[in-house]
């Protein structure tokens, strides 16, 4: 019944949730990411979905981009659920970290983001 991430879109989608930190901490996010054949990523591979990490000052100024060295796309098996995950470091000054289960959709094509566990 609780809300545990919101969701965005535009040429992008995906979910993300925001929690303090304490720099110099080390921080893993991961999910389960499925290439849904009812609803697949672009064959072309120009679609991926990923796990990242950003962090934030006080300021909300953007202290650095993590992402998971694998991702999910349509060269991915149809229907079998992977596991993402990326490490980092808080760097100094950050105050926040926002998760994000990711789909990158720079050409606009069909296809959704299905993910489980985060």
């Amino acid at each position: 019944g609780t809300q545990a991430a919101k969701t965005f879109s535009g040429p992008n989608g995906g979910i993300y949730q925001s929690v303090a930190v304490t720099a110099g901490t080390t921080y893993t996010a991961s999910a389960y990411f499925e290439n849904f054949a009812g609803d697949a990523l672009s064959a072309t591979g120009d679609q991926t979905d990923d796990v990242r990490l950003t962090f934030f000052d006080a300021s909300n100024n953007n202290l650095g981009v993590f992402v998971s060295p694998t991702v999910v796309s349509g060269t991915s098996p149809s229907n079998v659920w992977t596991q993402l995950s990326v490490t980092a470091v808080a760097p100094a000054g950050a105050t926040s970290v926002q998760f994000m289960g990711f789909l990158n959709n720079p050409n606009g094509h069909g296809g959704s983001l299905f993910i489980d566990d985060a």
